[in-house]
């Protein structure tokens, strides 16, 4: 009888991180691109979900597409929480953002819409339910 209760106990110790991954919430990030007045070359997008990451360019998940239009819609999907995005164009194809001095050569945007060398807080949100953002490419 024991055995029986402890193999019971163990099955069902074993099963609690299944259900645990599945209470996760994922939801659908959509990302207006606009004011894309160059098109060639691609738009490199980076997802941070951290101060961290953002400060270290080492992105949570990351995207390019091809700029081939004024306007370009990306769909990501991700488990709820806070994040922060960063995008730049490639223009070049050089598969890095050109700069001197710090300041950007090739064009750019963050979540929010800030300026200046925007922090986690300035250019985070919440992502609790299916979101639209829009980010205006600085030229």
């Amino acid at each position: 009888m024991k055995s029986r209760i402890f193999k019971l106990f163990l099955v069902l110790l074993l099963l609690m991180p299944i259900q645990v991954i599945a209470r996760v919430r994922y939801c659908q990030l959509k990302i207006h691109i606009e004011n894309i007045l160059i098109h060639k070359g691609n738009l490199m997008i980076g997802i941070f979900n951290n101060e961290s990451t953002l400060k270290t360019n080492t992105y949570y998940v990351g995207r390019s597409v091809k700029a081939n239009n004024n306007k370009i819609t990306v769909t990501v999907k991700l488990p709820a929480g806070v994040y922060a995005v960063k995008l730049y164009q490639d223009v070049n194809e050089d598969q890095k953002m050109n700069q001197i001095f710090g300041m950007p050569l090739e064009p750019y945007g963050v979540s929010n819409n800030t300026t200046g060398f925007p922090s986690f807080k300035a250019t985070s949100f919440q992502l609790n339910k299916n979101k639209d953002i829009y980010i205006k490419i600085k030229n």
